[in-house]
């Protein structure tokens, strides 16, 4: 039965609408150089002339999201993959796509993160 109620796994009174803020914050816009990446963080490459890398933690936890996003007219920004997989594959992400906005979800030390 609805009952109009939204929940969340493991949620106690208010604690699961505090996860859920801080799971979602506000975006860090990175204009130049190595930004060192922290889970659950949205990065926005804002750069017309200079390439940008967004280095990925080296251990991250299973489940950890990074959202990416290349605002720029340049499509040589990238996700450095520090070490793991992504997609399976031992190769950094290049955003060669203008406001899409990609997601990583780390899956296991095998797939690495997947783009998802």
């Amino acid at each position: 039965m609805n009952t109009g109620t939204l929940t969340f796994p493991n949620n106690s009174g208010n604690l699961g609408f505090l996860s859920l803020y801080n799971a979602i914050r506000p975006p860090t816009v990175i204009t130049n150089g190595i930004t060192l990446a922290t889970a659950n963080n949205h990065y926005i490459f804002a750069n017309n002339t200079t390439t940008i890398s967004l280095v990925l933690p080296h251990t991250p936890t299973p489940g950890s999201v990074i959202w990416v996003t290349n605002v720029s007219s340049i499509f040589t920004h990238f996700c450095d993959r520090n070490g793991q997989r992504i997609n399976g594959l031992a190769e950094n992400l290049f955003l060669d796509v203008a406001y899409k906005l990609t997601v990583l979800r780390w899956i296991d030390p095998i797939t690495g993160w997947a783009v998802i």
